[in-house]
């Protein structure tokens, strides 16, 4: 089945015990296993339940009892193995479990290439394969990701969107959590979605959020000065840097729920080193602070569109109090 087959069936449909995911998108993938894992387990109970291996820790007798073992807060467990090209007896070991596999039970196999034993020992119903999105599944989605932050696309502006990310699921929540930043009242049209999407001078903005998410002060607002003096205007300084606030508030979550820095990146679509610098820096951060930092942004951003006060003293302020 296809991915929009299988998220329906994590909602509202009878899961099976074993699932198998082929392909590389990996924004789907982690959105059906996480809503298959809050299914089964709760917010809860997801830490204690659920466990991602990957080909170099596999080892299959562990991971049976751990399926096997009924956790703390819940009787569920859900189990992912990713990339199992060194797991060569996984075909037989699979079919051979699912007989006896408890209830509210999920063995999640992800791999790039499927295995035509394991598929056709699995059957249909357990085989998920990903792909991209057809255009008009992908607007849907665009459209109830606005909607999801009370944003108001013109006619125009979400297939705009669409184009300039290049049909990126993962730019897309990222464009979109940062328009969210503005008044959602505001309704985006073309035009407005043309300006904003723009690429940004990446060196040195980068450069400026990566001393913010390591906490270091002095160099952040001395890089702001440098940034200001080069005439950056402060509007897209403070966008770049409130959108690296976002994901710093990602990488806590996903810590919170016990997902790993690798698994981190390929929820976020970002590169790895990025991915773990920001997983690294978010230890330094607790979700009060991010969510503070993110809360001035946003008053900030209004008072520089309202003209009050002077934007680069704003922006110096804010990042001194962060």
């Amino acid at each position: 089945m296809d991915i929009t087959e299988a998220m329906a069936v994590a909602e509202r449909g009878a899961l099976e015990k074993v699932y198998y995911i082929v392909g590389q998108e990996p924004y789907w993938a982690w959105q059906w296993i996480f809503k298959v894992r809050d299914r089964l387990l709760g917010d809860r109970a997801a830490r204690d339940g659920y466990l991602a291996v990957d080909e170099s820790t596999v080892v299959w007798p562990d991971v049976k009892a751990f399926l096997q073992t009924p956790s703390l807060f819940s009787q569920g467990r859900v189990v992912l193995v990713r990339d199992t090209a060194a797991w060569k007896t996984k075909e037989s070991d699979v079919l051979a479990w699912l007989p006896h596999a408890l209830d509210a039970t999920c063995l999640i196999i992800w791999d790039k290439k499927s295995i035509p034993g394991l598929v056709k020992g699995l059957g249909t119903t357990r085989i998920i394969e990903l792909k991209p999105l057809k255009p008009a599944i992908f607007m849907r989605f665009v459209e109830s990701s606005a909607k999801r932050r009370r944003l108001k696309l013109k006619s125009g502006a979400a297939e705009l969107l669409v184009q300039m990310v290049d049909a990126n699921e993962y730019q897309v929540e990222q464009e979109l959590d940062k328009m969210a930043l503005y008044d959602v009242k505001t309704p985006w049209d073309e035009a407005l979605v043309r300006d904003f999407v723009a690429p940004l001078g990446a060196t040195a903005f980068w450069k400026l959020t990566d001393f913010v998410v390591r906490r270091q002060k002095r160099d952040s607002l001395e890089t702001l000065e440098e940034l200001l003096i080069q005439g950056n205007e402060p509007l897209p300084i403070l966008i770049t840097v409130a959108r690296q606030l976002i994901q710093l508030g990602h990488a806590l979550e996903a810590q919170r729920r016990g997902i790993p820095a690798i698994a981190f990146a390929q929820q976020e679509g970002l590169k790895d080193f990025v991915a773990s610098r920001l997983y690294q820096s978010a230890k330094g951060w607790t979700l009060e602070q991010v969510s503070e930092g993110i809360r001035r942004a946003q008053s900030i951003d209004r008072a520089i569109k309202i003209g009050r006060g002077d934007p680069q003293v704003w922006l110096s302020l804010w990042l001194a109090l962060m």
